[in-house]
């Protein structure tokens, strides 16, 4: 995932997909799945990883957290990424292999400015990917571009974390976003790799999650 004005480079994670066993089916990434259409995961793991207190971006080797029965993945700020995750057996999984976020007022002190410069950004990042235990999972209607939204936006956030221009009194920033999202359904118990990439202006980008799920754990 990309943020624009070079303040950040990364990958994300954001899903929905079925464990890759026989007769397993992906669901479609336009559809609503965990009670909730795909651009609402994307807005939502957007805002853990940009707005939240966890700040996980800034986090080396830091897998990910489970929020609300969700276990959201990381995102790599760094060309290679690696990470070893412990998730709860029976929990479902939020990652995203590319997008983009634009915020107020760094990139824009209106809705059409932000959506312009978001338009801009989200034409750098290209062949996204993601590999689930080696099955390549099929992402065909899982991008979408958001509108303008709002995040709440913790002291400890990315953004006020290395944007000396955000307001520091403010507790909410406008952002729109543009992302590959998908949830990946309970794995069963043991180990699993998720491997996620894409392109940023031609440059690679991977993300690699060892997974151990825990059994007795849900």
């Amino acid at each position: 995932m990309r943020k624009s004005s070079a303040l950040v480079v990364l990958v994300a994670i954001a899903l929905f997909v079925a464990v890759p066993a026989a007769g397993a089916k992906e669901v479609p990434g336009n559809s609503s799945a965990f009670g909730a259409a795909n651009v609402v995961w994307q807005q939502r793991i957007i805002g853990w990883l940009f707005g939240s207190a966890t700040n996980p971006l800034l986090q080396p080797g830091f897998c990910g957290e489970v929020i609300n029965h969700v276990f959201y993945f990381n995102a790599a700020a760094v060309p290679v990424f690696d990470a070893n995750c412990v998730v709860p057996s029976g929990t479902p999984m939020a990652a995203t292999p590319g997008g983009t976020i634009e915020w107020e007022p760094t990139n824009g002190i209106t809705d059409q400015a932000l959506l312009a410069q978001l338009a801009l950004d989200a034409a750098a990042i290209t062949n996204p990917a993601v590999t689930l235990d080696g099955h390549v999972l099929n992402l065909a209607g899982t991008f979408a571009t958001t509108g303008v939204y709002t995040i709440p936006v913790a002291p400890t956030s990315l953004i006020k974390t290395v944007d000396p221009t955000f307001p520091p009194e403010l507790t909410q920033a406008r952002v729109a976003s543009a992302a590959w999202t998908v949830l990946i359904a309970p794995l069963p118990p043991g180990q699993h790799e998720l491997v996620l990439s894409d392109e940023i202006l031609g440059d690679p980008f991977t993300a690699t999650f060892h997974i151990t799920v825990e059994a007795g754990h849900a």
